[in-house]
């Protein structure tokens, strides 16, 4: 899957509030699901998956970080089978549901130096029906300067990360 920067598309739930967020990013690539596997449950496991160790490097790193500063410390779901997938209000690891559709999971968190939402985004070819374009889209508000800090030191980390979820997680339908 070859994976571009786009737009916030359209058609995320996020598209709306997109003058509140302080940052925005969105990753999208093509997959051709011939088998008609790509749910919105299948892609919520591949974004829980659990990550290379590289970045769960990082997010050790991360959480002793947050914890001298006195924010929260997220963990990673233990298993992608959990109640998460259609139920708002639900918690997997860093992850809290915020709202789910037939195309679209939007998953996040709010603490007090920023708020962030990731939707999971599928978009169907009208034309081409077993073409899936998967969206991984970020928004971020910062709630004090603490989070603008905070998250000029992520920002890089998190768009590589991003990046790579979706080249080694998304391609496989």
């Amino acid at each position: 899957m070859r994976i571009v920067e786009m737009n916030l598309p359209e058609t995320s739930g996020l598209y709306t509030l997109r003058n509140t967020f302080d940052y925005t990013d969105s990753f999208g690539g093509v997959v051709d699901d011939w088998n008609n596997t790509m749910t919105m449950d299948a892609l919520v496991d591949a974004f829980l998956k659990p990550p290379p160790p590289w970045v769960l490097a990082l997010i050790k790193l991360r959480n002793q970080i947050a914890a001298c500063a006195g924010l929260k410390r997220g963990t990673l779901p233990q298993s992608t089978r959990n109640s998460i997938r259609h139920t708002p209000g639900s918690q997997a690891g860093f992850f809290k549901c915020f709202e789910c559709t037939e195309n679209e999971v939007i998953l996040g968190e709010n603490d007090k130096h920023l708020d962030f939402k990731v939707s999971i985004l599928r978009q169907t070819d009208a034309e081409l029906p077993h073409r899936k374009t998967v969206v991984i889209s970020t928004v971020v508000h910062y709630n004090n300067w603490m989070g603008k800090v905070y998250f000029f030191f992520v920002k890089p980390f998190h768009r590589l990360i991003v990046r790579s979820m979706l080249q080694r997680d998304f391609q496989h339908f």
